[in-house]
């Protein structure tokens, strides 16, 4: 190609340049089980049915397959319609088992025609809110199939009570007609109100605000809809079918049997004593509250089930390129190898993040982002709870530097966040990471904590060109000529399209690699100014590294750092009080097993104040443990008969630590821990030395464990770890998921 002829010399294209077949830059990998693929991900349009898209999909990826002649292979790693055929599955064989067990307890009690009657409102039922369903444009998605499997044992309630009742009339002499019409008529308004008491507890559920009300609405309407085509069905169809199908007059029922007689027996005992009822049905209430406190497991949105995926994230520093990042996610695939056999699939994408979602298109990406997601056999296959692969995968892949990695497993139920959620709040980002990173560190050793991170991301290397623009304007080339020059020369520029038949290509002007990776290379390029003059780079500027924020994020205008983390074999719940006290103003100056430096010693000086009169830090302990907390006194231990049993108890030395801090801990926060005798001259902190300044027994627990806790530490420098706290300069704040702002 003829670019231009200069002093009657044509220039060619070939003269100044190369012309290659390349392809772009590389900006992900992706990989199936380690060989390279490409991951399609298909999403359903609105109101579209999930199980016809699945099926279509399933016909085209045959027809492609036959198409590709082996050449190609597809495979379906995640079918949202296999979750739906499932839950369907197990409505039907809920429906089956509710028949089958309602008729049997009714003829067990009733005989076989009332419960032939009763067992035929379980479909007919069914069938209505099905259609009632519908009629409000709602899909059968997981929570509607859920609140239809919930309100099976609801459904028979009002046609028990109803045919129950009509019977009881045609033992009592009336015909069939008049049985059917007595009996409805006696129980109509019991049976609605009930019904409608039932309803009632479950719609303030339609009010839920937020993303999770628009999630949970539909469990409260599909029970409405359930229980009042139950009790339309109960009123309506049941007495008419008793009217013709309850057969002839039946025989009074056996008064006399061991059952009966015992309950009446019981019954009178009750109403005979009406207070001596009332009294133990208190004290049952009482006891039963009481036992719930204390061994009551606590609260979370949804259990822990088996997860059929987990997801392995990995996020490098800033400014790592593609390719290391994708040794790192090699290295990983190495090391799940040995799970293999539970694994049914693992699926590789570099340069991109799930974040979380489990979706196989990330919706963000960057170089040095990625993901691996683990996908793993039916429980029927592989014998294992995937839960405990889970642990296992992450203990295998700690140890791996250059990244940080999270393993998540597959959360079921709506997107509730994760289980810690902390911001820091202020307007300098470098205090923010100094904060929030003292703060990591306090925190990384939670009990059952996992995937603690970070949304800051770390400096971002840069290469900036700083123009002199007085210089630059004498030559007259200005910062828009000398950005887009630069931006051609590194990532190259497209100035066209060629086309050979049916295919399109990008035409791109850029340098060789050799000449844009130095930057002495870089200073020797010639920019042309307005007058077509070339002008050297570097009489222009000079090239400086330097750092630029990675990501900014706000939360009411104001700058914030968020540290995340999931919690693992424990409730969330607990696992964010550890971390709220440990991120205290005042800290966590509970002893923790780590706080103990050396366990034989501090065994040894126990043993040896027992019974001492002299003060010393060992004393003070046996003292605060001397009183008994309980009222029932005579009935109980003292603390310090508890610790003496302890020290010298033959159990495991976890064990005996557990308990010896429970004691220790209980001791601290005792506010007469303090004796000048025991602690003379003591080292504090200005806060603790405040706190001593004032009346013991007005201080709270958390600060008479601060000072007391100094004071051990005073005493005891080289056996006793001293209590470090979180450090937040004034105009900075703490902020935990829910407070002001919703989650």
């Amino acid at each position: 190609m003829l670019l231009t002829v200069r002093d009657g010399k044509p220039i060619y294209l070939s003269d100044v340049a190369k012309v290659n077949y390349m392809f772009k830059d590389r900006s992900s990998y992706s990989r199936l089980d380690g060989i390279p693929n490409i991951t399609l991900s298909i999403t359903k349009r609105v109101g579209a049915n999930a199980v016809q898209v699945s099926d279509y999909i399933k016909v085209v990826i045959v027809k492609a397959q036959e198409q590709a002649k082996g050449m190609l292979k597809f495979d379906i790693t995640f079918d949202m319609s296999k979750y739906v055929r499932n839950m369907v599955a197990d409505l039907e064989n809920n429906i089956f088992s509710a028949l089958v067990l309602v008729t049997a307890v009714l003829l067990l009690f009733l005989g076989w025609r009332p419960s032939s009657i009763v067992a035929m409102i379980i479909p007919l039922s069914m069938l209505i809110t099905f259609f009632l369903v519908q009629m409000l444009d709602y899909t059968l998605n997981m929570i509607v199939l859920f609140a239809l499997v919930l309100v099976l044992g609801m459904l028979v309630d009002n046609a028990i009570v109803i045919v129950e009742n009509i019977f009881r009339h045609l033992q009592l002499g009336y015909s069939r007609a008049e049985a059917a019409i007595l009996g409805a008529r006696q129980v109509a308004w019991p049976v609605t109100t009930s019904t409608f008491t039932t309803v009632c507890a479950f719609l303030p559920l339609m009010f839920w605000p937020g993303v999770m009300g628009d999630f949970m609405k539909y469990l409260p309407i599909t029970l409405t809809l359930g229980l009042l085509a139950s009790l339309f069905v109960g009123l309506v169809f049941n007495p008419a079918i008793c009217s013709v199908w309850a057969g002839r007059q039946s025989k009074p029922r056996q008064t006399n049997h061991w059952f009966i007689r015992s309950y009446s027996r019981f019954l009178h005992a009750g109403l005979n004593n009406p207070g001596l009822t009332l009294f133990l049905a208190f004290c049952l209430l009482v006891a039963l509250g009481t036992l719930y406190g204390k061994i009551g497991k606590g609260v979370e949105f949804f259990p822990e089930g088996d997860p059929e995926r987990a997801m392995i994230g990995i996020r490098a520093p800033q400014g790592t390129n593609i390719h290391e990042t994708d040794q790192i996610a090699c290295m990983i695939e190495d090391r799940v190898q040995p799970y293999k056999p539970w694994l049914k699939h693992v699926i590789t994408n570099v340069g991109s993040s799930g974040g979380g979602s489990m979706n196989l298109m990330a919706s963000t990406g960057g170089p040095h982002l990625a993901n691996i997601t683990l996908v793993f056999h039916d429980f029927v296959e592989r014998e294992r709870p995937s839960v405990e692969i889970i642990a296992e995968v992450r203990k295998a892949l700690a140890d791996i530097a250059g990244a940080e990695i999270r393993v998540e497993k597959e959360e079921e139920g709506p997107p509730t966040g994760a289980a810690v959620t902390v911001r820091f709040v202020g307007e300098d980002f470098k205090t923010l990471e100094r904060v929030s990173e003292q703060a990591k560190r306090l925190i990384s050793n939670v009990p059952n904590i996992v995937n603690l991170r970070s949304d800051h991301e770390a400096t971002r290397p840069e290469l900036a060109f700083k123009v002199d623009r007085r210089v630059a304007m004498l030559l007259g080339v200005n910062t828009a000529i000398v950005g887009n020059f630069l931006k051609m020369a590194i990532f190259g520029t497209k100035v066209g399209t060629y086309r050979q038949y049916n295919d399109e290509y990008d035409i791109t002007v850029r340098l060789p690699l050799a000449e844009r990776v130095n930057i002495d290379d870089m200073y020797r390029l010639q920019i042309p100014n307005a007058a077509g003059e070339a002008i050297l780079l570097s009489s222009l500027g000079k090239f400086e590294y330097q750092g630029g924020f990675g990501t900014i994020n706000r939360v009411d205008q104001k700058r914030v750092v968020t540290l995340t983390a999931n919690a693992e074999g424990r409730l969330g719940t607990e696992v964010l009080a550890d971390v709220q006290s440990r991120l205290h103003p005042l800290g966590d100056a509970r002893l923790a097993e780590r706080d103990v430096l050396d366990w034989e010693k501090l065994r040894r000086l126990l043993l040896e104040a027992k019974g001492e009169s002299t003060y010393s830090p060992a004393q003070r302990i046996w003292e605060m443990l001397s009183k008994k907390k309980s009222l029932l006194s005579f009935l109980s231990k003292a603390p310090q008969d508890k610790l003496a049993a302890v020290l010298s108890a033959n159990i495991s030395d976890k064990e005996q630590r557990e308990q010896v801090l429970a004691l220790l801990n209980d001791a601290l926060s005792k506010p007469g821990f303090y004796h000048a005798e025991a602690f003379p001259n003591p080292t504090l902190s200005q806060k603790a030395e405040q706190l001593l300044e004032k009346d013991p027994e007005t201080l709270n627990k958390k600060e008479l464990q601060l000072i007391n806790r100094e004071l051990l530490v005073s005493a005891w420098p080289n056996l006793i770890a001293p209590n470090v706290r979180l450090e937040l300069p004034p105009g900075y704040e703490i902020k935990y998921a829910g407070e002001k702002e919703e989650q």
